[in-house]
């Protein structure tokens, strides 16, 4: 009788190996790079067509390699970095396991170029895995890898890529983490020879993160700065008015790795204290230091993840660093949170808040409804109120309408249909709108969808967008943050055009002025009984509620 189990081959094991660390080009250049920075690199150069599938090259002026170690270099589980298990729990460098270049070469077409400097140097040549030419080059100091035809023997992962729009941005913020942690190394990005990043060396940590992350960290961080036996923080916050609805803006490095951590995250957090509402998140740039022993960076295949020694201890001194560091705030800081708990005078006036049920509806408003069982009683905030008159013979007398999701179920409409477009105002002086260069690759992939969203937006060098209009509905103020959140909601992520749509409409809702007129109310219900489906908004949620009054009065 045959067996049912069978060992896999080398090139089936490589491939299977290469689709735990190789996800995109992306990570393609986040491990050549960690490579790179790992051999003393202080210059690295990535250059990229195709989005990463037709061309990554990666360039360095690090320790290089001779001619054994190069060849060993393309093995599985080959590395200088550990020599046995203990090591794990010693590790200083970004890389230990050995199977980048490995994963890189079973999956592309591969040449690996490389000198360390005391003779000529080594080119080494490699289809799927296997080496078909070895000789040598003439080549400096360094290492050069590159790869092509990415994911040319395995079509199944490379049906599933995004486009080389999209895989350029993820590249370029995946490098821009990498410059972050590594300040004194210069970084360059080119795509099809145009350049999409540039970070020139820096002995601060300051003056890299102003580059790379713009206005947010240029006006007034708090500085955060610990130094003990044990345990080391350094770096930046921006201001709590700089905040955002979502993680975005937060960049952790422990032992100069970028790792997600929500744990230490929500530490971070907990020191801004009531200088942030609960639905806000902190912008930062920390690097925490600790012993190679207080930490297991073995617990995920990309190693984006860790696991620390002292959690509780580490969360409780990062949350007082923070503290620490915001305070005392600047005067000028300390009034501008005010608006978290009274945005204006207005917040007093029962005539905005209370409900409006002696409203008097003009009569051309009742003339106006598509059905005529409905009378308009008033509005309370986002909300509208019916009641159904006697001839509609109904036990449901109450009709409650929640407005912002009547909006999103309209404009939702309005972008999925090719041929509309959401009402917008212009703006006498343009908005400008500090930005990262990895957000404007995101705005400038969604340049689409923001204009059927009825924005006008243009490019004003590398890190600065214009806003010269914006849907109607909007309040200026507003528009910074929105845009910001747009461009992390929309993000490349293989969702289908609908739901981003979805999304899309939700947030613009959301964003919208809260409270309406009466007039305003039944204008936009009236928009709403015209839709296909009045019933919920794009997320699935109920706009309408029915109830009988007598149930609610016993």
């Amino acid at each position: 009788m045959s067996s049912t189990i069978r060992i896999l081959s080398d090139k089936t094991i490589n491939q299977i190996a290469a689709g735990e660390v190789i996800e995109n080009p992306a990570s393609v250049v986040k491990e050549l790079v960690e490579n790179s920075l790992d051999a003393g690199a202080t210059r690295v150069l990535v250059e990229m067509t195709g989005g990463g599938l037709g061309l990554i090259r990666v360039s360095d002026n690090g320790s290089g390699m001779n001619a054994a170690d190069a060849r060993l270099s393309l093995e599985r589980h080959a590395t200088s970095k550990i020599r046995d298990a203990e090591d794990l729990f010693k590790i200083q460098t970004m890389g230990f396991r050995g199977e980048a270049l490995a994963s890189i070469a079973a999956i592309s077409l591969l040449t690996l170029a490389t000198s360390d400097g005391s003779r000529e140097g080594t080119r080494i040549e490699a289809h799927g895995g296997e080496i078909i030419h070895e000789g040598d080059a003439a080549r400096s100091l360094g290492t050069t890898v590159e790869a092509r035809s990415l994911f040319y023997n395995v079509p199944a992962r490379k049906k599933f890529q995004k486009s080389a729009r999209q895989r350029l941005s993820e590249a370029t913020l995946a490098l821009t983490k990498l410059a972050l942690a590594h300040p004194f190394c210069l970084f360059e990005l080119l795509h099809e020879g145009r350049r999409h990043l540039y970070a020139p060396p820096s002995d601060s940590l300051f003056n890299r993160t102003k580059e790379l992350l713009g206005e947010p960290f240029s006006s007034s961080p708090f500085s955060v700065s610990i130094e003990e036996k044990e345990f080391s923080l350094k770096g930046m916050l921006a201001s709590p008015l700089e905040s955002r609805t979502n993680r975005s803006g937060q960049h952790l490095f422990i032992n100069g790795r970028s790792v997600l951590c929500l744990a230490l995250s929500y530490a971070v957090k907990e020191g801004f204290g009531t200088r942030l509402e609960s639905d806000r998140f902190p912008l930062f740039v920390l690097h925490l230091h600790l012993l190679p022993s207080a930490l297991d960076v073995n617990v995920h295949p990309q190693k984006k993840e860790v696991r620390l020694k002292e959690e509780s201890l580490l969360k409780e001194r990062m949350r007082t660093a923070v503290i620490e560091s915001l305070s005392p705030a600047p005067l000028a800081q300390e009034r501008a949170f005010a608006p978290l708990f009274f945005s204006s005078a207005a917040a007093f006036s029962v005539t905005q808040q209370g409900l409006r049920f002696k409203e008097e509806a003009p009569p051309e408003l009742l003339l106006d409804l598509p059905f005529r069982e409905c009378e308009p009683l008033g509005t309370v905030n986002a909300y509208l109120l019916l009641k159904k008159t006697a001839s509609s013979h109904e036990e449901n007398d109450l009709l409650i309408v929640d407005l912002l999701a009547a909006r999103a179920r309209i404009l939702f409409e309005t972008l999925a249909a090719s041929e509309k477009k959401v009402e917008s105002q212009a703006l006498l002086l343009p908005l400008t709108l500090t930005c990262t260069k990895a957000e404007m690759e995101l705005f400038s992939l969604q340049a689409h969808l923001l204009e059927k969203a009825g924005f006008e937006v243009r490019a004003a060098g590398e890190t600065a967008l214009l806003v010269e209009a914006f849907p109607s509905f909007l309040k200026e103020e507003e528009l910074k943050d929105l845009l910001l959140d747009l461009a992390q909601e929309l993000r490349p992520s293989g969702i289908e055009r609908e739901r981003k749509l979805a999304a899309l409409a939700s947030r613009l809702a959301r964003g919208g002025k809260k409270s309406f007129s009466l007039l305003e109310a039944v204008r936009l219900y009236e928009a709403l009984l015209k839709s296909s489906d009045p019933s919920h908004c794009p997320l699935g949620r109920a706009i309408q509620v029915a109830l009988p009054l007598k149930n609610c009065f016993g």
